[in-house]
């Protein structure tokens, strides 16, 4: 994962250490992390593509959007969820 700018706001920096530990085994990001997902950052950011309530609702509980979606549920609380959006935002390409 790309590490936030050292001034970035606390969100971004939460949401980083989130996406690190919740979601790099298994999806890219800018090239970075695992395959078992899709790459969230190249070439266009999922920010670009997905509005910002429907993303946290996916990351949140998958299978609320898709009934059989193969990634688990987060476990993150709704702050959680809205600190890893803010930084997929942040490191939007």
């Amino acid at each position: 994962a790309i590490p936030p700018a050292l001034d970035a706001p606390a969100a971004v920096d939460e949401g980083f250490r989130l996406y690190e530990s919740h979601c790099a085994r298994c999806h890219r990001l800018a090239g970075l992390g695992g395959d078992q997902g899709p790459e969230l950052g190249c070439p266009v950011s999922v920010t670009r593509y997905w509005d910002r309530a429907w993303l946290a609702r996916w990351i949140a509980n998958p299978a609320a959007v898709r009934r059989e979606a193969r990634v688990p549920t987060s476990g993150l609380t709704p702050p959680q969820v809205e600190a890893g959006v803010t930084y997929l935002e942040d490191e939007a390409t």
